[in-house]
């Protein structure tokens, strides 16, 4: 199964907690990057399983186009493995 593409935000981690009313606390950040095209088959790839959401996401089309982001995993999932 493939990571939802609506839960691949540009905002803020900080934004979103905020929005969502979520506690910083409660998440582990991953950082993301991929170097593939296309950018969302490559970049799905590399987000770790329970992820609930990808924040500062970004795409730079060069060559060969690259992906970033932010994985955000809630720390009960986090600490299991």
């Amino acid at each position: 199964m493939t990571f939802p593409l609506e839960k691949i935000l540009t905002i803020s981690a900080a934004d979103w907690f905020l929005i969502k009313e979520k506690n910083p606390e409660d998440y582990v950040a991953k950082g993301i990057h991929s170097d593939g095209y296309p950018w969302n088959e490559d970049f799905q790839k590399e987000i770790p399983e329970n992820t609930e959401i990808i924040v500062n996401f970004e795409i730079c089309q060069g060559n060969l186009g690259a992906s970033s982001g932010t994985a955000l995993i809630p720390k009960k999932y986090s600490e299991q493995s």
